[in-house]
């Protein structure tokens, strides 16, 4: 299974533009519709703005594929990593998104690590 990765352009020709590739696809991130009170459906990064978070939901959602955990967290992922993206262009990886959630929801991820391996009692 190959990850998805995303990567942020900024061009003054084609103004900022985020790209999902995957498996040798590439698409556009797509902009989730009435969900928060942006005026147009565009992205940004590099601040905090309601563009901003429009990413950070979408970024969210594409790798959980879960609204009302996207929704909890987005906030958060905002704060702390969509602001600090550099305003000229980034990437991220579908497994930084993943680490960022499970160190906000480690409980939900603890079954699907499969390097998790238990080894009972230990002699001391």
């Amino acid at each position: 299974m190959f990850a998805k990765a995303f990567v942020g352009t900024f061009t003054r020709r084609a103004g900022r533009q985020v790209l999902v590739m995957e498996e040798g696809r590439v698409a556009s991130l797509a902009v989730i519709p009435g969900v928060l009170p942006v005026a147009e459906a565009r992205f940004a990064w590099g601040d905090l703005s309601l563009e901003s978070s429009e990413l950070a939901l979408c970024l969210l959602l594409a790798v959980t594929d879960d609204i009302e955990v996207s929704l909890r967290l987005y906030k958060a992922f905002q704060r702390s990593v969509v602001r600090y993206l550099p305003r000229d262009g980034w990437a991220l990886t579908e497994q930084a998104i993943q680490r960022w959630l499970m160190q906000q929801l480690p409980d939900r991820f603890l079954d699907e690590d499969p390097g998790i391996i238990e080894l009972g009692d230990q002699p001391a």
